[in-house]
């Protein structure tokens, strides 16, 4: 199953708990996936480390795979944390993505960015054959 934003823009989080309920996913899941939309869809803050993890790296995992693209290659594989970070500073840059809400979910783990980055690079290249990347 799939559910992604561009299916439903305006009301993602709010679908997907519709559909989630109907297919009987447990309810931990379900709040996870509304919590991911904290401050932009939703009002559901998120508390569990999961839902922590999801907030902080939705957006950011979308700019990762953004400065793999860049790269001549197209591969996670020639990404570096450094990368990353140089690009991150460049507003321009991916400028779709919620920078706030990246921070705001690395404050909510009492991280840093660049660990933070670190930590998704690490498992976005994990499965980078599953993303073609």
């Amino acid at each position: 199953m799939i559910l992604d934003y561009e299916m439903f823009p305006d009301q993602h989080c709010l679908k997907a708990k519709e559909i989630l309920e109907a297919d009987g996913w447990p309810k931990n899941l379900i709040r996870a996936v509304l919590a991911h939309g904290w401050g932009l869809f939703t009002e559901v803050k998120p508390e569990s480390e999961m839902e922590k993890h999801l907030y902080a790296t939705d957006e950011l995992s979308g700019f990762i795979v953004a400065c793999a693209l860049v790269r001549p290659t197209k591969k996670l594989s020639d990404v570096d944390v450094e990368f990353v970070c140089k690009k991150w500073r460049i507003p321009s840059f991916a400028a779709g993505v919620k920078r706030d809400v990246v921070a705001r979910g690395a404050e909510l783990l009492n991280t840093s960015f660049e660990r933070l980055a670190n930590e998704t690079l690490k498992a976005l290249q994990a499965s980078a054959d599953k993303l073609g990347l």
